[in-house]
C-alpha cells in the first residue's frame, strides 16, 4: 500500500475538521490539538445523541432486523446506548441544567423512531439501492514536505449504488430542526464531501463522475414532521480543486511553523 513507506518525518493527519480548524477557526488550537495531541472532550450531550444516532442507523443498515424487534427491541436499545455513552461529568452537568434535561429526555424518547425513519427515507429515497459500506475509512497518503509527511484521513457514513449504477456518499447530520441558507452554501460543509468524494473514488478506483453526495439531516424537531431530509450537493472537479488548494495552503504554513492565533474564537474555544 501506498501509506507503508518508511516513515521519516513528523506523521501529519489531515482531516476536514483539522482543516477548518485551523482554516476557519484558530491556528494555535490547531497546534494544540494535532501537532502536540493536546486532547480535551467537549462533546456535548448533542454530539453524543450524533454519534449514537450514527451508529444505530449503521446497525440497522448492516443487520437483518425485524419489524417486531423495531418495535419492542430498538427504542430500549437506543436509550440504554445512549446512557452508556454519556460521561460522568456530562450526566452531571445534564442533572444541573433544567434545559439540557428536558433536550435529553426528548433525544431517549425520539432517538429510536428517527433511527428507523431516517432508514426509511434511505430507502423511499433510494429504492432498490444496494448497501457498499458503512463507516467507510478513507487513510490517503498526500505529500512528503521538507519537514512533515502528510496523511488525509476521514470517514464515510455511508456508501451506497443505486440500480443504475450511480455510488452515492452520504454524511449523515443531526440537527434541532434543520439547515438554513447559510449553512446549507457554506464552504467547509461542502469541502467535508469534496474530499470525500476525491479520496473514495482514488482508493476504489471508481469514476469521478459517477459519484454523487449528500448530505442527511436527521432533525430532532420538526414542525412538519419532516424529520430526514437528503440534502444533494453536487461537487465538480472545480470544487475539489478548491478543497486540495487548502491542504496544499495549510501545510505550508505548518512547515512555517505558523499557527496564528484568533482572538475572537477564545471564548467559546476549549483550551
Amino acid at each position: 500500500m501506498k501509506n507503508q513507506r518508511k516513515r521519516k518525518f513528523q506523521l501529519i493527519n489531515l482531516s476536514h475538521s483539522s482543516l477548518q480548524q485551523y482554516e476557519d477557526k484558530c491556528g494555535f488550537s490547531f497546534k494544540l490539538k494535532y501537532i502536540e495531541k493536546i486532547y480535551l472532550d467537549n462533546s456535548s450531550h448533542h454530539s453524543v445523541f450524533g454519534h449514537v444516532s450514527h451508529s444505530s442507523i449503521e446497525q440497522l443498515l448492516e443487520e437483518k432486523i425485524t419489524e417486531e424487534e423495531l418495535i419492542y427491541l430498538f427504542p430500549s436499545f437506543f436509550k440504554n446506548k445512549l446512557k452508556e455513552e454519556l460521561t460522568q461529568e456530562q450526566i452531571i452537568e445534564i442533572l444541573n441544567d433544567e434545559e439540557a434535561k428536558e433536550a435529553v429526555l426528548h433525544m431517549t424518547q425520539t432517538g429510536a423512531m428517527l433511527c428507523i425513519e431516517a432508514v426509511k427515507k434511505l430507502h423511499e429515497t433510494f429504492p432498490g439501492f444496494k448497501l457498499v459500506g458503512v463507516e467507510k475509512l478513507l487513510e490517503e497518503p498526500l505529500f512528503v514536505s521538507k519537514k512533515n509527511d502528510y496523511l488525509f484521513k476521514g470517514k464515510i457514513d455511508l456508501v451506497i449504488q443505486l440500480t443504475d449504477g450511480t455510488y452515492c456518499v452520504i454524511d449523515w447530520k443531526t440537527t434541532s430542526w434543520g439547515w438554513n441558507e447559510r449553512k446549507r452554501n457554506d464552504k467547509w460543509k461542502s469541502y467535508q464531501l469534496a474530499y470525500y468524494k476525491h479520496f473514495y473514488s482514488q482508493i476504489d478506483e471508481i469514476d469521478f463522475d459517477n459519484i454523487k453526495t449528500y448530505f442527511a439531516l436527521i432533525k430532532r424537531t420538526d414542525k412538519n414532521n419532516d424529520f430526514v431530509e437528503f440534502i444533494e450537493v453536487p461537487i465538480g472537479h472545480q470544487k475539489v480543486s478548491n478543497a486540495l488548494q487548502v491542504i496544499q495552503d495549510v501545510a505550508i504554513k505548518i512547515d512555517k511553523n505558523f499557527f496564528p492565533k484568533n482572538r475572537l474564537s477564545c471564548e467559546y474555544c476549549e483550551y
